[in-house]
């Protein structure tokens, strides 16, 4: 695949069978030629987050994910990349969303349906595709977003131990809203 404004060219293409599932529920996870497409129906006023996790590296590790929201401009919906605690659920999301305008997050859930609080939360000029990029080097957290794939912006540094210690690490749909669903098309998935 070449998305040629961005002259990305060489994409490590994720698979569905490197993942598993958590809170599928009627989410669903399809492999086509470019990607994984991670879709969810719409699910009420509450959050609802399904994810595809794997194990986390050893630390020093930075993951970089490229995808593209389909949030529809529906308040609330969100996809993105976590951290997760595998022992009792906690999560930490850098979401993509959509609340009047587009926003970029980084957010604390005690589980897959349980919002804690906001460590930080930006907005963007438009919906557009993204890169990115969470790391955690032996010492921090930290969470980067690009729009071209080689300039990243550091958004987020905390203590790898705040609010959870991460062992499992992966990419979501959040659909919470009673009418429409919500997706996200991930292109490339990079552990480094």
């Amino acid at each position: 695949m070449t998305i040629e404004y961005l002259n990305f060219t060489n994409p490590t293409k994720p698979v569905v069978a490197d993942f598993a599932w958590i809170n599928q529920g009627t989410a669903t996870g399809v492999d086509d030629a470019d990607g994984i497409y991670l879709h969810a129906p719409a699910t009420g006023a509450v959050h609802d987050i399904h994810i595809l996790k794997k194990s986390a590296p050893s630390t020093p590790y930075t993951i970089t994910a490229f995808f593209a929201p389909n949030v529809l401009g529906v308040n609330y919906h969100s996809v993105g990349l976590c951290w997760r605690q595998s022992s009792d659920g906690k999560l930490v999301t850098l979401n993509y969303y959509f609340n009047t305008n587009p926003s970029i997050a980084v957010y604390k859930f005690t589980d897959e349906s349980t919002y804690s609080a906001a460590y930080l939360t930006l907005s963007v000029w438009k919906e557009q595709l993204a890169f990115f990029r969470i790391e955690d080097d032996g010492t921090d957290r930290t969470c980067y977003v690009s729009m071209d794939g080689v300039n990243f912006i550091e958004i987020h540094t905390i203590g790898r131990t705040d609010f959870l210690t991460a062992d499992e690490v992966g990419f979501f749909v959040n659909p919470i809203n009673a009418t429409y669903p919500c997706g996200m098309k991930l292109y490339h998935w990079l552990e480094a």
